[in-house]
């Protein structure tokens, strides 16, 4: 064999590895990529869960804070009617029943102080009322519980 043989040789087989090592590199660095895209990817979709259950909580205590607030107006106006009306014993016990009502906003162990409270012999519109205006502050972050 010649010298231009060999040289014709190594630079096929040159050539050869070369065009190996950059598919091989080109596989490499793609493998790479898509492995950045992925994680991109799952990082991008768990931001996107915890933004929707973020939203779902505002939502929910919003909803919440709304019908407290409402529940304060209707007890106010039990609480006035009550006032105005106290010698009616009849209409002071359906006052009282609707007041209950509204206990099911509170958190369970609250349930259990007003029901104590009222047990107690405490005005149970205004006890109710006053534990309403409570949980409500608790949902402006007013109360000290929140700050």
């Amino acid at each position: 064999m010649k010298n231009s043989d060999w040289i014709a040789i190594v630079s096929i087989l040159a050539t050869a590895l070369v065009s190996i090592y950059a598919t091989y590199s080109q596989y490499e660095a793609n493998a790479i990529q898509q492995e950045r895209n992925y994680e991109l990817e799952r990082y991008r979709q768990a931001n996107q869960l915890e933004l929707l259950q973020v939203k779902a909580e505002i939502e929910r205590f919003t909803k919440y804070c709304s019908k407290v607030e409402l529940a304060i107006k209707e007890a106010s106006d039990l609480k006035a009617t009550s006032e105005e009306k106290s010698n009616n014993k009849e209409l002071q016990k359906l006052l009282y029943l609707r007041a209950v009502e509204f206990i099911y906003l509170l958190p369970n162990d609250t349930k259990h102080d007003v029901f104590k409270i009222i047990r107690e012999g405490k005005d149970p519109i205004e006890t109710i009322l006053g534990t309403l205006q409570f949980s409500y502050d608790d949902c402006l972050g007013k109360s000290g519980k929140n700050t």
